[in-house]
């Protein structure tokens, strides 16, 4: 298998200020009552012509979506979206003209803004009216990841000149000031990319690939660096072993790095925890495939406590757990379906979530996170997710994804919905047997919501 970021899909990104939108365009579903676990709450669709979410963020009353439009007369945009949280209700939109190659809208939030990338652009908006507040361009170069807390943005990537760098920029998340930058190559003809970020206390951890130019394998690399200065505290790599890093996560001192591991024939999801501090190995697992080669990968991470979840492809749609300490092997949910992938997932007082596609169907389910036993699921056809957030402040448990639905007539529709996960208010799910399957118009979204105890 040879790619670099495999879940790839038609989305693009975002950045700019031009259209102020106010419209109460999404559906909501519930009224005054107490919604149900896994419940469909809200969800809007959009329709301009060729329109597909790519990422979401949420904070206090407020959920962002962003994404990108396509269209046979007019340019491409890219979009930001801010809706009522708990209602649904557009706020405002800012759009501007696609930007580069990228295909990857990113989001972030911290403090009173929303940061949005694209290709290579940095964009901070004002919460509360788009304005936009500062924004960054980094010349020739790819954003893959963003991530911002503690009063800090950090975006990650790789830059082009004669050679291919990892690049990490650290930036006041209020201001746009620089803090620090750092761009790395391993030497010779190598090209190192940065595919993710994470941060953890004083910490910034990066992970990726390194392509050695003489041999065109792969391999993994992580990065640790003291996130006030910038300084390298620890690194590591394995030349050779035909591996990369799409994802990473830190808690409670220990850092995990998720990926895969091509082989002769095809390529098994694979997952690295390391001593946060001192970047000492703790444990790896790499999932074994079976008799018929797959291409298997994680993409995604998400840790609550002692445990760590991870989300890719095997195949079909793969979500694994694991002790976050030992590294022992938990539970496992894998679909047969040829073809499908957990794109994103998201842990909370727990439950485990997770979201993307399966056998090409739009695909959320929830996990009890001790027993992996399913809860719920949402499933439809013709659908894609890519983004997921939760909101649990003040017990709200929300659940929100976005992607996109094809349409009959092979367009394609921004899709954003809004679940209910509060656990705690008593009202457990009950079973209501298979999903209605339905394309689009969505005539009761809520049709397609399967609540269950096990599977």
């Amino acid at each position: 298998m040879d790619f670099l970021r495999f879940p790839i899909v038609l989305a693009c990104s975002l950045l700019a200020l031009q259209t102020l939108i106010a419209v109460p365009t999404a559906v909501a579903l519930t009224g005054h009552r107490q919604p149900e676990e896994g419940e469909l709450l809200w969800q809007d669709q959009l329709n301009r012509g060729g329109d597909f979410g790519t990422a979401v963020a949420v904070q206090g009353k407020r959920v962002f979506a962003a994404g990108f439009s396509q269209s046979l007369t007019t340019e491409d945009t890219d979009f930001v979206r801010a809706y009522d949280a708990r209602t649904g209700r557009l706020l405002w939109e800012r759009q501007s003209p696609k930007r580069g190659n990228s295909e990857d809208v990113l989001l972030a939030v911290e403090g009173y803004l929303v940061f949005a990338t694209l290709s290579n652009h940095i964009r901070a908006h004002d919460v509360r009216t788009g304005a936009v507040v500062w924004e960054d361009a980094l010349g020739a170069a790819t954003i893959t990841d963003v991530s911002a807390k503690q009063g800090m943005l950090v975006v990650v990537g790789y830059r082009f000149d004669g050679n291919v760098d990892v690049l990490v920029r650290a930036y006041d998340a209020a201001t746009g000031e620089l803090i620090w930058d750092d761009r790395f190559n391993s030497g010779g003809n190598n090209e190192d990319r940065a595919f993710a970020v994470a941060l953890a206390g004083r910490r910034v951890f990066v992970a990726g690939e390194t392509l050695e130019g003489g041999t065109g394998l792969r391999s993994f690399l992580l990065r640790a660096y003291n996130s006030r200065k910038g300084d390298l505290l620890w690194d590591d790599s394995s030349p050779g072993s035909s591996t990369t890093a799409f994802a990473v996560v830190s808690h409670g001192g220990i850092v995990a790095i998720a990926g895969t591991r091509n082989l002769e024939f095809g390529a098994n999801p694979l997952i690295r925890a390391y001593d946060a501090r001192d970047g000492v190995l703790r444990w790896e697992h790499e999932v074994p495939g079976g008799t018929v080669p797959t291409n298997g990968f994680f993409d995604a991470l998400a840790v609550q406590g002692h445990r760590v979840f991870a989300a890719g492809s095997r195949g079909g749609f793969l979500v694994q757990a694991y002790d976050f300490r030992s590294g022992t092997p938990l539970w496992q949910r894998q679909s047969q379906a040829a073809f499908g992938v957990a794109l994103a997932i998201t842990a909370s007082h727990g439950s485990v979530y997770a979201a993307g596609l399966d056998d090409r169907d739009w695909l959320v389910e929830a996990y009890d996170g001790t027993t992996g036993d399913i809860m719920w699921e949402d499933r439809f056809d013709n659908g894609g997710l890519f983004g997921i957030a939760r909101d649990d402040e003040a017990g709200r448990g929300r659940l929100f994804v976005v992607g996109d639905v094809q349409t009959p007539t092979d367009f394609n529709d921004f899709l954003i919905r809004a679940y209910a996960t509060d656990r705690d208010s008593g009202r457990k799910a009950r079973h209501s047997g298979f999903p209605r399957h339905f394309k689009v118009s969505l005539p009761d979204p809520r049709d397609s919501v399967r609540r269950t105890s096990n599977r």
